[in-house]
């Protein structure tokens, strides 16, 4: 910091060679007195505490079987993965497989719903539709 005399100079007290070798002196002396102290302080009588007999519990053993189960979060694909697609346009009502489960060639995989079909046949027949033959 700077500083004023009555002759208007400018000091700065200590020049910088004589702190740092007033702090090199002084760090040998802290450090052995902080060794000396944490030393002192394990000093003293040793107190052994009784430790209490912990609370079990005790059950009988019995055999049984126990199923073994683990759950994943996974995503699966088969050897061979069939698209599905609609052949046809309608309105879906059930779904007549469960996922995962085989299904032969020819199986129904969904019912639609049956009165979109019937409305077309009956159209079709009363000659409702544009280029159909009565």
């Amino acid at each position: 910091m700077f500083t004023t005399k009555h002759s208007n100079k400018l000091s700065m007290g200590k020049p910088p060679q004589k702190v740092t070798a007033e702090i090199s002196c002084m760090f040998p002396a802290l450090t052995s007195l902080l060794l000396v102290a944490t030393l002192l302080s394990g000093c003293g009588e040793e107190k052994k505490a009784e430790a209490a007999a912990p609370d079990v519990e005790v059950v009988q053993v019995v055999q049984k079987d126990v199923p073994i189960t683990r759950e994943w979060v996974a995503t699966l694909t088969g050897k061979v993965n069939a698209q599905i697609r609609a052949q046809v346009a309608g309105y879906l009502m059930s779904q007549t497989y469960q996922n995962g489960a085989y299904v032969k060639k020819g199986t129904p995989l969904f019912q639609l719903d049956p009165r979109t079909f019937q409305a077309a046949a009956w159209a079709s027949r009363m000659g409702a539709l544009p280029g159909a033959e009565p």
